[in-house]
């Protein structure tokens, strides 16, 4: 493991853009995530949604996605990387106005709380194919799996730091 480490750190110093990349890489898959484990917190306790509607919300998640994806591979297919992480970004950002809303208006709050889910596997769907993409362009030929297993690593170190964010802010007020 160490032996690893230290290869993927003289990677990232020989090309210091590719660790920018991951870096910022982070954020984006970290900043929805950390707000996706405090959905169902945020629907159950502020929008008083009975734990077992949240689920559909995650059917139709899950549901959207399985149906949608390849079909928002062709739509994407001709968007440049930067305009792709921004419509993502932008979508996850419109997702979590969304669920907002949903504490505002109890009576629609199941609503909303799908369509935050729907608008955040639109922004998934944009999301996932561009990173593998962005990783092989900016990785050496010789190096391209070390990279993809950095860039991977950015989502397993946001998916573990998440929770432990989420619990806090909301464990604050």
């Amino acid at each position: 493991v160490a032996f690893a480490a230290v290869a993927v750190c003289d990677s990232f110093a020989a090309f210091p853009a590719f660790g920018t990349f991951v870096a910022c890489a982070v954020f984006p898959a970290f900043a929805p995530f950390v707000a996706f484990d405090a959905f169902a917190s945020f629907a159950t306790f502020v929008a008083h949604v009975p734990p077992s509607n949240i689920a559909y919300a995650y059917a139709a998640n899950t549901a959207l996605i399985g149906i949608g994806q390849m079909w928002m591979i062709k739509m994407t297919k001709n968007l440049s990387s930067s305009r792709g992480l921004a419509l993502a970004a932008f979508l996850w950002m419109m997702s979590w106005i969304t669920l907002s809303l949903s504490g505002l208006h109890h009576a629609t709050a199941l609503l909303f709380i799908i369509l935050c889910q729907m608008i955040f596997g639109i922004g998934e769907m944009v999301w996932s194919p561009l990173i593998p993409s962005i990783t092989n362009k900016l990785a050496p030929e010789h190096l391209r799996g070390r990279y993809n297993s950095a860039s991977s690593n950015a989502w397993q170190v946001a998916l573990i730091m998440g929770p432990v964010i989420a619990g806090n802010l909301l464990g604050a007020g």
